[in-house]
């Protein structure tokens, strides 16, 4: 049984999925923030660079896209072409063609998105893929025999040139209730491949679901307890979201808690931060020492004071355990993509290296999103990759250093969050008619620009807000006076 909670009340929207009374899974996204990966285009192939096996495609956008031969299939004006098996991408399309293209990576500041043509449409049972002839069950389903059956009611319902991924979610599915969504995605594509003929190209033809809205697909089930929000808006929005999607046996599921501070009173704001920090304690006393960089991540694994076991053989294995169990949630929870490499400690014995390849294997396939562990190299370092699946926490979290440029400061969402956080906080202690806060000036230039916004944000706090604005102040605010306004007007004189 699991529990959801949806934070929207500040600048940033947050979900959080509690399993057995931890911390599972974690969403964010900016408010008003448009969700560019997986929106359909009907795009038209404007350039071909054979020596690349690449071409570009023109959806409407500044960039033109980045497609690349494995990510095309053989195209023509009446669909795919199955038959040919050629592997240049000269084979596949020809400039000027109009093709249906998916996005699959957001664009950067360097260069476009990134997009494929094997499109796939998410439902909360199955992924169908139209154009692709990949067939596959989610690894997660072991029961054979369960799997067969699945595969068995699809080909019942689809072509056999289509291809499909079964979720995991497909196993407590009703058979009318898989049906039905198999039906619905495959009406779905017929729309979007009829709009060729009279769409303007190029043109978005279906936009993928927020953040938030991709969270209540993974997670919501008749096996949770319930969904905590705390905007009305936000409560409509998902309410919509579900009946929309055949899913209105669950709205009942859904709680409205109107309190900015939701995820404090539970209990979910400290290890969330904890998310940020580069420093993660293990249990025994060991810690990890997580970086990140554009291409990578490193996960650096240190005994610290720990002092389980009785030798060195036994200290490293017994912290590696602890690291593997914490590195895997980590990943997870931060949402890193790419390469990941994990710098455990030094282990001599093969069979000690295996213990902590299992472990560690256990924990890190539990992740909805694809993990390839290659296992360890001749350095003994972890060797493995994840794919990139949206931003990661310190995307939201980490922002520019005004001063260097560089990263490393908190996101002004972050501050903003943090500052409107302790003004609900302090003002439940005590409600006084004036709160005095010290602001960054970065930090106020953003204020001001969401001023509506921050108004209905701070609704409820009867206080006279004041901010002063300081050319920098380390930690982004401080609060400065609390109390009576005839008091500080005393002190003025």
């Amino acid at each position: 049984m699991n529990q959801i909670y949806i934070d929207g009340c500040f600048s940033l929207n947050r979900a959080a999925v509690v399993e057995d009374g931890d911390l599972a899974h974690l969403y964010f996204e900016k408010m008003n923030e448009e969700i560019q990966e997986g929106n359909v285009y009907l795009g038209r192939v404007s350039q071909i660079i054979p020596g690349m096996n690449a071409a570009f495609i023109d959806i409407g956008k500044k960039e033109n896209a980045y497609l690349h031969f494995r990510d095309s299939v053989p195209w023509s004006a009446e669909g795919v072409k199955w038959a040919d098996k050629s592997n240049t991408i000269t084979k596949h399309i020809k400039c000027g063609m109009e093709i249906f293209v998916q996005i699959i990576g957001d664009a950067s500041q360097y260069k476009g998105c990134k997009v494929t043509m094997k499109l796939a449409l998410p439902g909360k049972y199955i992924v169908l893929m139209p154009l692709s002839t990949q067939r596959s069950v989610s690894r997660k389903i072991e029961d054979g025999k369960v799997a067969k059956m699945l595969q068995k009611k699809i080909q019942q319902i689809v072509p056999p040139e289509v291809g499909y991924i079964v979720r995991t979610e497909a196993v407590g599915a009703s058979e009318a209730e898989f049906e039905e969504e198999v039906r619905a995605l495959w009406e779905r594509w017929q729309s979007l491949f009829n709009q060729r003929i009279t769409t303007i190209v190029p043109k978005l033809l279906t936009k993928t679901a927020s953040t938030i809205q991709r969270a209540i697909l993974d997670h919501l089930n008749e096996q949770t307890e319930f969904v905590k929000m705390n905007t009305q808006e936000m409560y409509d929005n998902i309410e919509e979201f579900l009946k929309n999607n055949g899913l209105e046996n669950l709205v009942h599921k859904l709680k409205l808690v109107k309190d900015p501070l939701l995820f404090d009173l539970e209990g979910l704001d400290r290890p969330i931060k904890q998310l940020t920090q580069r420093q993660v304690s293990l249990p025994s006393g060991g810690f990890l020492i997580v970086d990140e960089t554009e291409a990578l991540t490193m996960i650096d694994v240190n005994s610290g004071k720990s002092k389980v076991g009785y030798n060195q053989r036994e200290l490293a294995l017994a912290t590696n355990l602890e690291a593997a169990i914490e590195s895997a949630k980590q990943i997870k929870l931060r949402n890193f993509g790419g390469i990941i490499l994990i710098d455990f400690i030094d282990m001599d014995h093969p069979s000690d290296r295996q213990e902590v390849l299992k472990v560690f294997k256990e924990q890190a396939f539990k992740d909805r999103v694809g993990i390839n562990v290659m296992g360890f190299t001749a350095l003994g370092i972890l060797e493995m990759t994840r794919k990139k699946a949206g931003k990661r926490v310190s995307d939201f979290y980490t922002g520019q250093c005004h001063c260097c440029l560089g990263l490393g400061n908190a996101s002004q969402e972050r501050y903003l969050d943090d500052l409107l956080k302790d003004i609900w906080k302090k003002f439940r202690h005590n409600p006084a008619e004036v709160m005095h806060y010290q602001i960054d000036q970065h930090l106020g230039s953003f204020m001001d620009s969401l001023m509506p916004n921050i108004e209905k944000w701070l609704e409820g706090v009867t206080s006279e807000m004041e901010f002063e604005y300081l050319p920098y102040l380390q930690g982004g605010f401080k609060m400065t006076y609390m109390g009576k306004r005839k008091e500080i007007a005393s002190k003025d004189a």
